[in-house]
């Protein structure tokens, strides 16, 4: 891909014929103004319908949409590293496929980044529509209780991020590394960010749609993935203090 644009949109994809005609519209509608020259880069990732093909004829009928695949389904992550390995825009967008945040307001996270942060997104699980839902509950109880982790331990709210709406500086997504596959692949990588000293803001956004099948099954997931994170937050700001304290030390012997 030259780097024609300032931003690169990264959209992995797993079997989402049936509303991929809905995302490439919002998409084409998205991409007018200030973001007309903007690129769309789609990963595959392991489709087993006709995605791909969709997506290669999305590619060949319009400008500035580029595809790649996984020949198998590796997960988000996986899909998000490929990506971001070919991307050679300074700004690169990533979302959802299902549409979960409005495509249109991207233009909303570059300008924060336009601004001078090095991370924009928008919180998962904002507390609008179906907020008596059982799922809904136990989804704003889990957000409210990993926030309060997370600030404790870095000083900033990474937990709201789980679905894919978020925009960064090239050099963030190719300096850290993110192991993730799962859903937890981008809240990982805003982390370590974090952790990094990379400037990160969020824009309140709600989301357009809710999580699809059994909403305590994907908290349980949730959980589990929060779980995994706050330990490894919990590590690298030990590790982090351990230094600081070794070289307290040292400094104070050597003056000593």
């Amino acid at each position: 891909m030259a780097p024609t644009s300032k931003v690169t949109v990264v959209v992995p994809c797993c079997n989402q014929v049936e509303g991929l005609q809905r995302l490439l519209e919002r998409l084409r509608i998205m991409r007018t103004g200030p973001a007309a020259d903007w690129q769309l880069l789609f990963v595959d990732d392991g489709s087993t319908d006709d995605t791909f093909a969709r997506l290669l004829c999305a590619a060949r009928d319009e400008p500035g949409v580029s595809v790649l695949r996984h020949d198998e389904t590796r997960g988000v992550g996986a899909a998000l590293r490929t990506a971001f390995a070919h991307v050679t825009t300074p700004v690169v967008c990533a979302i959802d496929s299902g549409c979960a945040y409005p495509p249109e307001r991207l233009p909303d996270l570059v300008t924060l980044i336009d601004q001078g942060a090095d991370v924009a997104t928008a919180g998962a699980w904002h507390p609008v529509g179906g907020a008596g839902r059982e799922g809904s509950r136990l989804r704003l109880l889990v957000s409210q209780r990993v926030a309060r982790v997370y600030k404790q331990l870095i000083g900033q709210d990474v937990g709201a991020v789980i679905h894919l709406f978020s925009a960064f500086r090239r050099e963030v997504v190719q300096r850290i590394a993110f192991r993730g596959d799962g859903v937890s692949a981008i809240a990982e990588l805003l982390l370590k960010a974090t952790l990094a000293g990379y400037v990160v803001r969020q824009l309140a956004i709600p989301p357009e749609s809710r999580p699809t099948g059994d909403p305590r099954q994907s908290v349980a997931d949730a959980v589990l993935a929060h779980a995994h994170l706050i330990t490894l937050a919990t590590l690298a700001v030990g590790a982090r203090q351990a230094r600081q304290a070794f070289w307290r030390n040292s400094s104070g012997g050597r003056a000593a």
